[in-house]
């Protein structure tokens, strides 16, 4: 069977023809077209005539007749996690995860689609379990794609998370190997390691090449007619390989503001490499594969690679089973597609979906319904074991109780609406109870800092999470940084402070500027107590001016800070 595999991003939207769940799946044709503004909204996708114009029209120029459709869904509002479970049928997996939801996650499955992908065996304390990956996806998200197809004639036939997407690429391009993959979009990159066939770690970073698109636009050095899109000149020309002999060039000095433009995106994806490497010793990732709308951005494998220590490029095996672009290449932009169509999550989609919720709320009532029917065989009977006045009395008070049922039935919606509000209530509190930050951690930590650390002292960045607070400082001697290591593991906040080195440099004008990256775990953070260490602060500065360099902890979420001086 044939199928559209689309991919609505919030610049580009990407369409392959291609076979659907097949062990090679063929590609037949492929087109992608800018997204109008507008169609990427918070809750999904909203419907939009310029986008059904625009991929009806390159429907026919492309002699596409196939209207079953694959979307693939890319949004921050699915939550995933790793579960094991007991070794149920396959058949049985979903109603269970629906029936333990709430030790999953805790959300209402009236409102949320719990979806997995079974990772196989393993062995837990001489147990087998199933390892599942299981993801909760928003209704409302999927009810925009329902709606968004219908809207544009099409047969939604299934969704698929990018996730699961990239997984099912990357299996079938390097098989049980250890592999690394960096999706790049506008605003968003999601890092995606695998080993021996299933996914080991997985994180999105908020940032793309949006900046360094605004950097080339700005730099008024490409005319609009010759460069239509900022992406036509990323692609085009390097705007990352700076002549370091000629600064004051504005083509050099714009292409070291690009390279800047991509510090935070790169520094990110080495922050997560890291947290793998220091988890998983003799598991080293020896090489990174580019794909997404960044791919092409020409220079960035050479920067990446760079900066990263480790060969990256873009996926040059032929995973799409010979299918090539009309420009003879393997474009990497439509991976995520091809892979969605391998093996894509299991949705229910509308009446389906509506008749599986009726169907459940039948088997409460019928089973409520049995259990009063229960009751009653069990009354007649104690009645009808009674004497004959006994047995009239019994029989009138029985009508009378019967005559109460059923005027006071509406007490029993008066209680359903009780247990209804009662379960959201629970749900909202476990909710508040996941979401609960460390706020108050940090603004005791910037209050320390405002009144122990000594003037000059320089915090170029600041980053915070639940787990701590990781900065970047500059001083003007080692002895000003080992002082700040020590009052730092005086402070109240924080349960650990690490570095990872001490770098001293000197400007032109012989200014020397020492600088350094310390990590402050917060006392009541939810930074594991694996990653402490167990040496003194006295130790931790000798240890640092000795240049020793540490492993940052885990960094799954952060929040950049501009630049800040100590007064």
């Amino acid at each position: 069977m044939k199928i559209l595999s689309i991919e609505i991003g919030v610049d580009v939207t990407h369409v392959l023809e291609m076979d659907y769940r097949v062990k090679n799946p063929k590609v037949y044709r492929s087109f992608s077209f800018q997204t109008p503004v507008g169609v990427i909204g918070e809750a999904g996708v909203r419907k939009s005539e310029e986008f059904r114009t625009a991929l009806h029209k390159l429907l026919d120029a492309n002699k596409i007749k196939t209207r079953k459709t694959l979307f693939v869904v890319n949004s921050g509002k699915i939550a995933s996690r790793e579960v094991l479970i007991p070794m149920i049928k396959e058949n049985r997996i979903k109603d269970f995860l629906n029936t333990n939801s709430a030790d999953f996650f805790p959300v209402d499955l009236s409102r949320y689609q719990l979806v997995y992908r079974n990772e196989g065996v393993v062995q837990q304390d001489t147990v087998k379990k199933r390892k599942l990956y299981v993801f909760a996806v928003p209704g409302d998200l999927v009810q925009s794609y329902e709606e968004l197809a219908d809207f544009c004639s099409l047969e939604l036939t299934a969704l698929d998370y990018v996730g699961n997407s990239i997984f099912q690429m990357m299996h079938k391009a390097v098989g049980n190997n250890i592999c690394c993959s960096v999706k790049l979009d506008n605003n968003a990159t999601m890092i995606t390691i695998i080993n021996q066939g299933m996914v080991v770690l997985q994180r999105t970073v908020f940032y793309g090449f949006e900046e360094v698109e605004k950097v080339v636009v700005d730099s008024g050095l490409f005319p609009k007619e010759q460069y239509p899109a900022a992406m036509d000149i990323l692609q085009q020309t390097d705007c990352l390989d700076a002549n370091q002999a000629a600064p004051e060039d504005a083509v050099n000095a714009m292409r070291a503001e690009a390279v800047e433009a991509l510090r935070p995106m790169i520094g990110n994806i080495r922050r997560v490499l890291d947290y793998y490497q220091s988890r998983n010793n003799g598991a080293e990732v020896k090489e990174c594969f580019l794909i997404g709308n960044g791919a092409y951005i020409k220079g960035l494998d050479r920067l990446m690679s760079l900066e990263l220590n480790l060969p990256v490029h873009l996926q040059e095996k032929d995973v799409l089973n010979g299918f090539r672009t009309s420009g003879g290449r393997l474009d990497a932009m439509y991976e995520a597609c091809y892979g969605a169509a391998i093996q894509p999550l299991d949705f229910v989609f509308g009446s389906a979906q509506t008749a599986k919720i009726i169907e459940e709320k039948k088997k409460r009532e019928l089973f409520a319904a049995k259990l009063i029917g229960l009751l009653c065989v069990a009354c007649a009977v104690i009645l009808l074991a009674l004497s004959g006045v006994q047995r009239i009395a019994l029989s009138h008070e029985l009508n009378n109780l019967n005559k109460q049922k059923d005027e006071l039935e509406y007490i029993q919606d008066i209680y359903n609406a009780y247990v209804d509000t009662k379960s959201q209530y629970d749900d909202v509190t476990k909710m508040n109870g996941k979401t609960e930050t460390v706020s108050d951690a940090l603004a005791d930590a910037i209050e320390e800092m405002e009144e122990k650390f000594p003037s000059g002292v320089k915090v170029t960045s600041l980053t915070s999470n639940g787990e701590g607070i990781s900065m970047d400082i500059e001083v003007s001697t080692k002895e000003e940084a080992a002082k700040i290591l020590q009052n730092l593991a005086t402070f109240d906040a924080f349960r650990s402070v690490t570095t990872n080195g001490i770098t001293e440099s000197t400007d032109e004008n012989g200014k020397i500027t020492v600088t350094f990256s310390v990590m402050c775990t917060y006392v009541n953070g939810t930074a594991d107590d694996s990653i402490d260490t167990e040496t003194t602060p006295e130790e931790d500065v000798e240890t640092y001016m000795n240049g020793d360099q540490y492993i940052y902890p885990d960094m799954e979420g952060s929040t950049e800070s501009g630049e800040a001086d100590n007064e």
